[in-house]
């Protein structure tokens, strides 16, 4: 997502997530190569990135981290 315009027609990097009871995975890593401006096709069309390897997070830490992101994400300017 661009940082200028939160506009998803810029470059958006995203990984395929696998949840499991333990473990969240990032089984994928690429960027998008869509070309519709809709916001509703990004990540449609995905430029998978074979050399970057796998990820494996703890899911209760995974968690944290992302309630930690939407925290900072929810305060006003």
């Amino acid at each position: 997502m661009c940082p200028d315009d939160l506009d998803l027609s810029c470059t958006v990097v995203a990984a395929e997530v696998v949840i499991e009871e333990e473990i969240v995975r990032w089984t994928r890593i690429g960027w998008d190569a869509t070309t519709s401006p809709d916001p509703a096709d990004c990540c449609r069309e995905m430029q998978w990135l074979p050399l970057i390897p796998a990820f494996a997070f703890n899911r209760a830490e995974y968690q944290r981290c992302l309630a930690a992101f939407a925290a900072v994400l929810d305060q006003p300017e």
